[in-house]
């Protein structure tokens, strides 16, 4: 049985690549022609690993772009349309095709079925993103991008299983296009040995005795093309974080810095709130960075943040499991019950400290500074779910979706 993992997006295919090897799967990863390039520039495999002259010989580049241009024929771009001959001949190459971004509405153009789909972000790719929203005042867009949407909703209701532990945003766009959906999250994050990180960034680190990191996007500020609904459903509410990270050094008077990423519409205005409510000289930037070396920094903090949404059942994201794979102290929103995500996806919650306010974030990262057993404690439990559950089993449960895919399809024909 081989297995294809069509396009790489946050490098999500390449972590669900090398779990799926470890496991005795024979994989591979064909990535779109647009895969680590231009916008998605640091999203190269290279960024994610430090064996890539190993785990290259398992990765193909397709001429298929994660583009509009792939599917309707832009003179612009006429090197980017694909047609029916290259495709199938890609096509009867693998037994097992995993695809994200616009892999449902390419195999739909061309009368195949997609076995298993997962989104990439929140969201369904080319169904109700923002990018597609913000776009549709454009009518030359509105048009092209109505033919994609069709295509893509055809081609998600065609495909064998549809993955998806996001039960918040999208899972509503699921439901309103009715396409049944698995609760199964994604194996988004791939922890090997790490080298040794840089001096200069350790030294400009370790002169603080107390590390908080957050990596994600900075997206909190209002956009006037969304409604206030919009707006609020997708922040991540950055801000809560500087905030709450200046009252703490106020009520602690300790020696910690926040590390914080030059990566999102608005980190020019997180930029602006630290120097507003001045707190600069403990807040250390960094540009946008390989994931391989965030993780070596993750290494040496003490507490991580992860993002802050405010709509109910919305998943973790990858930075979450970024800093849980490291084994440390993970604040993320996270409006499951104990039950409740137990019965949804059969699994133990994960240890992180759900936060609903910035309120929450200050008491929390008080806490941890003041109570080193109650750090510590967590720690451990952080390093044995993501050990446990997320590395070990959670790759087992990818191989019975494949295999039953796999039998599905042999029944078909």
């Amino acid at each position: 049985m081989k297995i294809a993992l069509l396009g790489n997006i946050n490098n999500a295919n390449f972590s669900l690549l090398r779990n799926l090897r470890d496991n005795g799967i024979d994989a591979t990863l064909l990535l779109w022609k647009n895969d680590g390039k231009l916008s998605h520039s640091h999203f190269k495999l290279s960024d994610d690993t430090w064996n890539i002259n190993y785990w290259s010989k398992f990765v193909k580049r397709t001429n298929i772009s994660n583009a509009s241009s792939s599917l309707i024929y832009n003179p612009l771009k006429p090197k980017n349309y694909i047609l029916e001959k290259y495709f199938l001949n890609l096509y009867y190459k693998y037994d097992i095709f995993i695809g994200s971004g616009i892999a449902p509405a390419i195999f739909e153009k061309f009368n195949k079925k997609l076995d298993i789909f997962y989104p990439y972000a929140m969201g369904i790719e080319w169904v109700n993103t923002i990018e597609d929203k913000v776009l549709n005042h454009f009518d030359y867009r509105k048009i092209i991008l109505s033919k994609i949407k069709k295509l893509q909703i055809n081609g998600l209701k065609n495909t064998q299983f549809v993955i998806n532990p996001e039960l918040g945003i999208t899972e509503d766009a699921f439901k309103k296009i009715k396409v049944k959906t698995h609760q199964l999250y994604v194996p988004l994050v791939y922890k090997e040995k790490k080298q040794a990180l840089n001096l200069d960034i350790k030294k400009k680190i370790k002169k603080f005795d107390f590390k908080i990191i957050s990596h994600c996007r900075h997206v909190w500020k209002s956009s006037k093309s969304l409604s206030a609904l919009k707006n609020m459903s997708n922040s991540k509410n950055n801000d809560w974080l500087i905030l709450a990270f200046k009252t703490f050094l106020k009520e602690t008077k300790s020696n910690s810095c926040l590390i914080l990423f030059k990566y999102g519409p608005d980190f020019e205005k997180s930029m602006e709130l630290c120097k507003k409510i001045g707190i600069e000289d403990n807040v250390i930037w960094f540009p946008i960075m390989k994931r391989k070396k965030i993780l070596q920094i993750i290494e040496i903090c003490d507490v991580g943040a992860g993002e802050f949404y405010q709509k109910k059942k919305t998943f973790w994201g990858g930075t979450a499991l970024e800093i849980m794979s490291q084994g440390k102290v993970t604040l993320q929103t996270f409006k499951f019950s104990k039950k409740e995500f137990s019965k949804i996806f059969h699994k133990p919650i994960p240890p992180l400290i759900k936060i609903n306010s910035k309120l929450d974030i200050k008491r929390q990262i008080k806490k941890i500074y003041l109570n080193k057993s109650y750090k510590k404690n967590i720690e451990l439990k952080t390093k044995k779910w993501f050990s446990v559950e997320y590395k070990s089993k959670l790759i087992l449960d990818w191989i019975k979706i494949i295999k039953l895919a796999y039998r599905c399809q042999n029944n078909l024909h």
